[in-house]
């Protein structure tokens, strides 16, 4: 005789597929029990429905229910409060306050993928108007797309990874591959001493311990580390013994893989900018908008003094990231060695590396081009 599977309580197959998960909760400061439903996808994981049963029971019961007549502005509360931990928080709760802008008073449950599609493509097409009331043009697809992903990890981290998420509907933006923008070091250093060492005076007392923007960027400069690895970066991943640094990994891409953590040697000039660095106490987190404005008004204090000399130099669309983009260019132009650059670069596609190699001038042309010279102009 067959034996028959015991039903999941609260569970039932819809005719279409679908999964229909059922809760009754008792919510804290109300007499009446609370009836809760929740549709997922056909092909959604057991473990994940029992998960959200129990979720209802303990937010209940600790008073954080949420409800239908909740909003999107408390799910994205509620959202960044659990990913508060993220280095890079200070980003994801801007792309988050977009949305908020957007969906604000409106049940989340509500929100379909064609409306997120059309404001996707609002922010692409549709001029905007900055704080201080300038007109700026759209949003690049780069930028639209991170909002995207903010969005998208909103709905998988309160409703599980493979509850329905109107996100997934929604294809990206075509980003068009831009070009690595490398810096000559003599500018980059030229930068670096643009900025401040010290700061200014603050009710009487004057802290000399100096720019901790400046000491950043100098690592970067040095070490090639993006951002979110500088700032997940700990005083005992330095090898100073052996100069060296270990490089935690990062979550990249809309998928949000987990890259392993890799060793890698560093330079004497790394190993200078790192003990300033550990001098300044610039472990952790750091805010990227305060980064940027800080190099933005260096980059206008070395246009003006290039000026001066008499030479013209455009800074306007330096970024920090730039820094790390002048560390592979040059690595690569001074071995010639893709493979190299590639393992010390951390890169896990010998493609990203190659973009730098499009970027880097081949020392091999140049002295072709300088034979060629010699050659043409001979008496």
């Amino acid at each position: 005789m067959k034996k028959q599977r015991r039903r999941e309580p609260g569970q039932r197959r819809l005719p279409s597929g679908k999964w229909q998960v059922n809760v009754q909760v008792h919510v804290e400061g109300e007499a009446r029990y609370r009836f809760l439903s929740k549709t997922f996808p056909a092909d959604s994981l057991l473990s994940d429905r029992r998960a959200w049963r129990e979720r209802m029971r303990v937010e209940a019961r600790e008073g954080h229910l949420q409800t239908d007549s909740s909003t999107f502005a408390d799910d994205a509360a509620r959202y960044l409060k659990s990913v508060a931990a993220l280095p890079t928080i200070e980003q994801r709760r801007q792309h988050i306050d977009e949305w908020t802008r957007v969906f604000g008073d409106r049940p989340r449950s509500s929100i379909r993928p064609h409306e997120i599609r059309a404001q996707r493509d609002r922010w692409m097409t549709e001029p905007r108007t900055d704080r201080q009331g300038r007109r700026q043009p759209p949003y690049a697809p780069g930028s639209v797309n991170k909002r995207l992903r903010a969005l998208s990890n909103l709905w998988r981290v309160l409703d599980g990874r493979h509850a329905a998420n109107p996100v997934r509907e929604v294809p990206e933006a075509d980003e068009i591959e831009s070009e690595p923008r490398a810096l000559p070091y003599a500018v980059i250093e030229a930068l670096l001493e643009a900025m401040p060492d010290i700061t200014q005076t603050q009710k009487g007392c004057t802290r000399t311990a100096g720019n901790r923007t400046k000491a950043r960027l100098a690592v970067m400069a040095w070490t090639g580390l993006a951002q979110v690895q500088l700032a997940n970066l700990q005083p005992e991943d330095i090898d100073w013994d052996e100069p060296s640094i270990w490089v935690r990994g990062r979550r990249k891409g809309a998928a949000g893989t987990e890259r392993r953590s890799q060793r890698k040697p560093i330079t004497a000039q790394a190993v200078a900018a790192l003990h300033q660095f550990d001098a300044l106490n610039c472990w952790g987190p750091f805010s990227a908008a305060a980064m940027r404005k800080s190099l933005r008004r260096a980059c206008r204090k070395v246009e003006e003094r290039f000026r001066r000399d008499g030479v013209t130099i455009n800074l306007n669309r330096v970024r920090p990231y730039d820094f790390r983009h002048s560390y592979a260019t040059a690595l690569l132009a001074a071995t010639g060695d893709l493979q190299t650059t590639q393992r010390l670069m951390l890169h896990q596609s010998a493609s990203t590396t190659e973009r730098y190699a499009r970027a880097a001038v081949d020392p091999v042309l140049v002295a072709a081009l300088e034979r060629f010279t010699k050659h043409v102009t001979k008496p």
